[in-house]
């Protein structure tokens, strides 16, 4: 799906390696995507197995946003949710999905969908990050990242 090969794979950094520089470059960061629990679910097993410990820092997923925004009322000026794709998003948003499904691609148009949820949720009383996690199920919501002890 994202284009990297067998063969690319074999040749990049370890599993604890890429972990290590991706949370050294998190540090107590919020992770934002689209349908995030796979994503935050992956990197907890890893973290598990190679640590002991989990992922601790708090998560937005768009999808999830979206959905309390529209059960709040934010998205009465839009036609009703019905497909649960990062495309129907960007149309829903008129964000143009630009190298869609790739890592960099991905990371843009879904910070841009999030930029436009957060401008509703701010119409909706909802202008900080506090607010915003609140809004989502307990299942994605986690307290700031602490380093795993090795």
């Amino acid at each position: 799906m994202h284009g990297v090969t067998r063969d690319q794979a074999r040749g990049g950094v370890s599993e604890a390696e890429a972990l290590e520089k991706f949370l050294d470059y998190l540090r107590d960061g919020v992770i934002v995507g689209h349908h995030i629990g796979h994503d935050v679910a992956t990197i907890d097993v890893a973290m598990e197995r190679l640590w002991g410990g989990r992922l601790l820092n708090r998560n937005l997923d768009t999808m999830d946003l979206t959905l309390h925004l529209e059960g709040d009322g934010a998205l009465a000026s839009y036609p009703p949710v019905r497909h649960f794709t990062l495309e129907s998003l960007c149309t829903m948003f008129g964000v143009t999905p630009h190298d869609r499904h790739t890592a960099t691609g991905d990371a843009f148009i879904t910070a841009q969908v999030f930029l436009r949820l957060v401008r509703l949720a701010n119409r909706t009383g909802r202008a900080t990050l506090s607010r915003l996690t609140e809004m989502q199920t307990r299942e994605y919501m986690t307290a700031p990242r602490v380093a795993p002890t090795r």
